[in-house]
Order: structure tokens, then sequence, then C-alpha cells
């Protein structure tokens, strides 16, 4: 029995999927990422530059 993956239809952001993954990767989970990417983006747009591994 596999895994499945549920496409989350009401799902919208201005990041790319590699920049979601590595700020799950350094915050831990994906609701932490999610905080994260929102703080570094209300304090500096210009901030989220994490780089894909």
């Amino acid at each position: 029995m596999g895994l499945s993956i549920e496409r989350d239809l009401g799902f919208s952001t201005r990041h790319r999927l590699s920049v979601w993954a590595e700020a799950s990767r350094l915050a831990g989970s994906i609701p932490d990422a999610a905080l994260l990417l929102d703080r570094l983006t209300r304090e500096d747009p210009s901030a989220i530059r994490l780089s894909p591994r």
C-alpha cells in the first residue's frame, strides 16, 4: 500500500515549490515553513533567496 498524495485546489503561493521545500527543511515542518516565509516576506520581500538542494 503506497502513500497517496492529495492536491489542495485552494492552495496558492507566490513562492516556488523549491523555496517551500527548503523552508520546510529549515523550519522542520510545512506549517512552520509557512510562518517562516510569511515573516521573511513581511520583513523584506527580497529576502526569500533560499536555494534548492
